[in-house]
């Protein structure tokens, strides 16, 4: 299978069945970033998240399932991942709360639904600000993703605190624009992707 084919939906999922590993690597691609983002909000350790991602492809290649369409292999790996996350919780539940407590998580957990948009949101978020003009993106990156402050950023970078937050500020703008410019966001996606950059 060539590369330019894999973009084809029914070539995808029949490379995937025949176990070429082409096809499993543009589905690698397609969905591990996504899936990692969705375990961490489930498990809270990134480490784990990734492992538990990753896991999931060991599976699908392992068991080469059928499948419909793409739709359909997405919902089998966050299945997988969603799985595997409350394994690890549980686990973990039984060494550190009581069950009342395990009881009280269940009640108040996000829905999955929620938390596969929240996991795309970042993903889309993470890819654009990688696009971001280079003293921004090293701005915003300490900003959105290492929970840093102006202050702290403006001293690592030697910069002055102003033209942080005007960095800050430009970034956050650039991110925006982007995301509402992209046709390929659905409402949701988009929704929750902007909700996370009014924090800021």
């Amino acid at each position: 299978m060539k590369n330019k084919h894999l973009n084809n939906e029914a070539a995808l999922l029949k490379g995937l069945l025949k176990a070429e590993r082409a096809a499993f690597d543009r589905i690698f691609e397609l969905y591990y970033r996504q899936l990692c983002y969705f375990a961490f909000s489930i498990v809270q350790e990134m480490q784990l998240a990734e492992d538990l991602a990753t896991e999931s492809f060991i599976i699908l290649w392992n068991k080469k399932p059928s499948f419909e369409n793409t739709g359909k292999l997405k919902s089998y790996l966050f299945t997988l991942v969603y799985r595997a996350s409350l394994n690890q919780l549980k686990a973990k539940e039984r060494h550190h709360q009581s069950h009342q407590e395990i009881a009280l998580n269940k009640e108040t957990e996000e829905p999955v639904d929620l938390k596969i948009i929240r996991s795309e949101a970042l993903q889309v978020i993470y890819q654009q600000i990688e696009a971001l003009p280079p003293q921004c993106r090293q701005v915003i990156k300490g900003v959105f993703i290492e929970g840093k402050s102006v202050k702290e950023i403006a001293g690592e970078m030697n910069l002055a605190a102003q033209t942080v937050l005007n960095q800050k500020n430009r970034g956050i703008r650039l991110l925006r624009n982007a995301l509402v410019n992209d046709q390929g966001l659905t409402p949701a996606v988009l929704l929750m992707a902007c909700s996370f950059l009014a924090r800021y």
